[in-house]
């Protein structure tokens, strides 16, 4: 941040704060516990605790206020834009079939930026096109409102897809994030239609050959019905790309660099991150070296992946790598060692290069039939990504394999496998993918460790011995949990001191059994977490703050979990069928810390209890249009200097 205002970063790290009327430092900062919502004004309205208690380095404390306050709900105007309006490359908003505007109600991340004195909060809607909308903000009496909303412009990328969540650089700049579930390649290429019924090929097109949305199921399985899939890849082919003959799904699945100039954002370097790989990014998190990124992999089957950079703070160049779970302890969460696996080295401008040809996966990799998988003729039997089961080899020129007329050479070939499939790739090289909804990545300075949230600790992680390698081999728990990853030099990737050495969990969620206390509302313990999401901590106040995105309890909820004490304190909810998002950025202004929380598609998730019961269906019939507008806003009430 510029010129009148510390940075968040520099701020945070002095909490070492000091209350504003004591020259005593804090140590810590104790929540009061709020009350799970009991009536339904409390049920449907986004709710945090009254009251805190800061600790002195002495032992005093010093009681304090705490507040939410609302910028904007999605739907809102500044006389010009509607925020969260959904827009196509040509600038032109996106209707719906009544012709009335398609505006989301999915904010998720947001971050703040202070330039030429002026405050902009950058915000992400997790939709299909995606869509960043940066907001102009004022500032009077101690509250934010907002003044003016700007999309970011996407249209010389091809657009951006379910931009879900995202992080701050060191260096004061915005890295979004692609949640890209849907648009594995496997799904788009004609020789894998055989044998899988979610292909492009069974979307319904009319007579132009445009997508409509609809879907026709295969003879094979005649019981598919993949609509919605169909649906999403109409928006960001179809609904949002002026010349439908350039999609690629090769162009998504990546982060982006935005900064904000004059009052504009722009994307830093005029292109996608491509060398963090292509896979299903949650969020990308850069380390104090400038250099070392780690990257999240939402979703079944997946990864972990650390990027490298050649130079600091510059996107334009790295060495990709992918983890390997190498398991000590099993159980609840379970701990493992990490070594790191090399994928290859590129530059963006190449991969660029690669992807405006506009491959294929089959240019890539052989593919075959899982069931009978040929291991003889080369290939690997693996599952990475809600593919699950594959069969594939490396068209390396081995195996009587030949190199695709798409690449100029075997070594090209292989980077274009490494960051263009680096699930399927990392697979094959022996990574590790089979974490399970990896979410929120979040750094502690006073440790030096990285904590991350797994949403679910099920599925890909439970200990199968049908699975390829099987190398997490975890009891299930799909209440989730956080591990905190430690950090130092680490076998495979000796060009980092800040690579992943040992994750262990070091909190999870509980499922309730029917007739437990609680079992009637809830799917997981109300006392514990529920599928973690959001995390972010604040340094010198061993604070971490965790949100949620569950349908296993009745709100989801925010938690203060202090790192010392490995107390879990419950000090937010949000509406009934909506998620807390926003990633808890923030701000120091005036002596005040502020800190960013918002509420994505309220009153839309239907919620289970331990029976896997419908707990909130009638709260969700009665929210009117209005209710279910996603809230943008803040909690404020801790004084710093």
């Amino acid at each position: 941040m510029k010129k009148i205002l510390i940075t968040a970063a520099a701020a945070l790290s002095m909490l070492t704060l000091t209350a504003c009327d004591n020259d005593m430092k804090v140590s810590g900062v104790r929540f009061d516990s709020l009350p799970l919502a009991v009536t339904d004004a409390e049920k449907t309205s986004v709710r945090v605790t009254k009251g805190a208690s800061l600790v002195f380095e002495n032992g005093k404390t010093k009681r304090i206020n705490i507040d939410y306050n609302t910028i904007y709900r999605t739907n809102d105007s500044d006389g010009n834009t509607v925020v969260g309006t959904l827009i196509n490359q040509n600038g032109q908003p996106i209707t719906m079939k009544d012709g009335s505007k398609r505006v989301s109600t999915q904010p998720d991340t947001n971050t703040i930026f202070v330039r030429d004195g002026k405050y902009y909060i950058m915000t992400h809607f997790e939709e299909s096109p995606g869509a960043l909308y940066m907001a102009e903000l004022e500032e009077k009496g101690g509250k934010f409102t907002a003044k003016k909303f700007v999309p970011v412009d996407f249209s010389k990328v091809g657009g951006t897809f379910i931009n879900c969540a995202g992080s701050k650089t060191p260096w004061d700049t915005h890295l979004a994030s692609e949640e890209d579930y849907y648009l594995d390649a496997i799904w788009f290429d004609p020789s894998t239609k055989g044998f899988m019924s979610q292909h492009v090929a069974y979307c319904d097109r009319d007579a132009s050959g445009r997508l409509t949305g609809e879907y026709t199921a295969p003879a094979f399985d005649q019981k598919a019905d993949n609509k919605w899939w169909c649906e999403l890849v109409k928006g960001i082919s179809e609904d949002y790309m002026s010349d439908t003959a350039d999609f690629t799904p090769y162009n998504y699945g990546y982060n982006a660099e935005i900064d904000v100039k004059n009052g504009k954002p722009y994307i830093v370097g005029g292109t996608k991150i491509y060398i963090t790989g292509k896979h299903t990014p949650e969020m990308a998190l850069v380390m104090p070296d400038n250099k070392t990124v780690f990257t999240t992999d939402d979703g079944s089957y997946t990864g972990l992946y650390m990027t490298v950079l050649d130079n600091e703070k510059d996107f334009s160049a790295g060495t990709l790598y992918i983890a390997k779970w190498n398991q000590t302890k099993g159980g609840d969460g379970g701990v493992a060692d990490l070594s790191w696996i090399r994928l290859e080295h590129a530059t963006n401008s190449e991969l660029y290069s690669i992807i405006k040809r506009k491959p294929m996966l089959s240019d890539m990799f052989d593919m075959a039939d899982p069931k009978t998988c040929p291991s003889d003729k080369g290939f690997s039997y693996i599952k990475a990504g809600d593919a699950e089961d594959m069969c594939v080899r490396l068209r390396d020129g081995s195996n009587g394999t030949t190199i695709s007329p798409v690449f100029k050479s075997k070594e090209e070939m292989l980077m274009a496998a490494a960051f263009l499939e680096s699930r399927k790739y990392g697979a094959v090289m022996g990574g590790t993918t089979e974490f399970r909804k990896e979410e929120g990545m979040a750094y502690n300075s006073d440790k030096n460790t990285v904590y991350i949230a797994m949403s679910s600790i099920d599925a890909s992680m439970e200990d199968k011995s049908k699975d390829p390698v099987n190398m997490i081999a975890l009891k299930k728990n799909k209440c989730g949990g956080v591990y905190e990853m430690s950090l130092g030099k680490a076998d495979g990737a000796n060009n980092t001191a800040y690579a992943g050495t040992r994750m262990e969990a070091i909190f999870t969620g509980k499922q309730l059994k029917d007739g437990e206390p609680g079992s009637d509302m809830y799917y997981c313990d109300p006392e514990r977490i529920s599928n973690p999401d959001n995390l972010k901590y604040f340094p010198g106040l061993n604070l971490l703050i965790v949100g949620e995105d569950t349908k296993y309890h009745f709100n989801n909820m925010v938690w203060a979990y202090d790192t010392n004490t490995k107390d879990l304190t419950r000090i937010a909810t949000v509406p009934t069928g909506g998620e807390v998002t926003g990633m808890f950025s923030s701000i120091v202004k005036d002596g005040m810390l502020y800190v960013f929380m918002n509420t994505q598609h309220p009153f839309e998730d239907a919620y289970v209890n331990a029976k896997n019961e419908k707990v909130n269906s009638g709260l969700l019939k009665k929210a009117s249009r209005k209710d279910m507008e996603g809230h943008v806003g803040y909690f404020t009430g801790i004084p710093v200097k």
